[in-house]
């Protein structure tokens, strides 16, 4: 019949492509809005990405005063962090606090903590760092250390009777 109708079609099973996609959405997500500052880097040491909190951490405000830059001048004392790459190639991760530089070359301290990202067959491939700003935090412990310190030299040195009643 020449006037007959012919249909040809194909059927894909995306499920699995869409699960995957909603997977790396939601992970691109969580790390853009992570209050850790995070970082990637080629092995290089090059940056390739950072994040919203990177930024603020260092005093930037786009990722393009970062993104291509050595990870070596983000910080006061470089040889320290090349100690860290140092670490990374012949490991797995490194923990740690180092001296960051900002922007305005004020400085900060940060908790570090770096780890090699591997493709699928086990080969480094990039190094992942996060940061959080424990400047505050180490002011504090060094104020109470400090406070503590007069305290003792008061109750050691002093003639006077010192009592505590509860």
């Amino acid at each position: 019949d020449r006037h007959a109708v012919r249909t040809v079609g194909a059927v894909s099973d995306i499920t699995d492509e869409r699960e995957r996609e909603e997977a790396l959405r939601l992970k691109d997500a969580a790390i853009h809005a992570s209050l850790n500052g995070i970082a990637i880097a080629s092995l290089a040491g090059s940056l390739e990405y950072v994040n919203p909190a990177f930024l603020r951490l260092w005093g930037l405000s786009h990722p393009r005063e970062a993104i291509g830059r050595a990870v070596l001048d983000f910080w006061e004392q470089p040889d320290d962090a090349r100690a860290v790459q140092d670490a990374l190639a012949s490991g797995e991760s490194w923990q740690g606090e180092l001296t960051a530089q900002r922007a305005d070359g004020s400085t900060f301290l940060v908790a570090l903590a770096a780890s090699s990202v591997r493709d699928a067959h086990g080969n480094r491939e990039r190094i992942m760092a996060s940061f959080v700003d424990i400047t505050d935090r180490r002011i504090a412990q060094e104020s109470l250390r400090q406070s503590e310190e007069r305290f003792r030299a008061l109750i050691e040195n002093g003639l006077d009777l010192v009592l505590t009643l509860d």
